[in-house]
């Protein structure tokens, strides 16, 4: 399946998954800025917005490479809903679930408010605390303009067409496989991550 654009991804995906042992949601608001100065930058441009290996269960995409990307690609559609109700890619939304330890929480967002998002604090996870510093972002950006609400369409349409490149596979055990040298490089995998890998690909 050759796959060339954001959208199509999204699209072709019954469901799009961060399997729990893949590292849950990790950027901080640097990278979360650079999310957006390369999606104000590249409005008018051809947009590249990475690598993606996933591996197909029928249907059931699990994202081992490219999850801090696919995640950060919803929690903007979810904070765009909070500013403007209607657009077709609202839909992928309840597509998406993040890692079985924070998927609870994950699903509940969707009925916050932006209120609620701004005071809610601790949460029981590394990862659910970045989700939420991630939302709030997003929120302090269209309410000082740096983002405009008059161009979410415009938002949303530039990261559904952006470029892609993506790896199919439809055997865990090369998922896994794929995951740990995928994982080599940059920071480096913590115990409970390999041991959980190991288990996913002994079962």
């Amino acid at each position: 399946m050759k796959m060339e654009k954001f959208s199509e991804l999204i699209k072709s995906s019954k469901h799009l998954i961060v399997p729990s042992y893949q590292r849950a949601f990790a950027w901080k608001e640097q990278q979360v800025e650079q999310f957006i100065f390369d999606l104000l930058e590249m409005r008018e441009k051809d947009y590249y917005y990475g690598h993606f290996i996933i591996e197909d269960t029928n249907g059931r995409f699990e994202i081992i490479d490219g999850q801090q990307r696919v995640t950060t690609f919803i929690l903007f559609l979810i904070v765009c809903k909070l500013f403007k109700s209607n657009n077709n890619a609202y839909e992928f939304i309840n597509k998406f679930e993040t890692v079985d330890y924070d998927q609870n929480a994950f699903s509940n967002i969707s009925n916050l408010t932006i209120d609620d998002i701004k005071v809610l604090r601790e949460f029981n996870t590394i990862s659910l605390n970045r989700i939420f510093d991630a939302l709030k972002y997003f929120i302090r950006k269209f309410e000082d303009k740096s983002l405009n609400i008059e161009c979410i369409d415009n938002y949303i349409n530039t990261l559904m067409n952006a470029h892609i490149s993506a790896h199919i596979t439809y055997d865990k055990a090369v998922a896994v496989q794929i995951f740990e040298l995928q994982n080599t490089r940059g920071i480096n995998l913590n115990l409970i991550e390999k041991v959980k890998a190991k288990l996913i690909n002994s079962a």
